[in-house]
């Protein structure tokens, strides 16, 4: 019997979410967008606003 297995990276980006500054969103944009060009997979708390909201529109 094969097994093939395949595996990604899986990249946790976590952060403030209403709280979030400038500097926040601008990271997790670029980190975002570092992680959808290498098409690792996203893991966010989920939130719509802040750091996870950002990174999840790029990625």
């Amino acid at each position: 019997m094969n097994i093939l297995v395949m595996t990604k990276k899986i990249i946790g980006v976590m952060g403030p979410g209403k709280e979030a500054t400038k500097k926040d969103i601008k990271n997790a944009i670029e980190i975002g967008k570092l992680i959808a060009d290498n098409g690792w997979v996203l893991l966010t708390g989920g939130q719509k606003s802040g750091s996870n909201g950002r990174s999840k529109r790029r990625s």
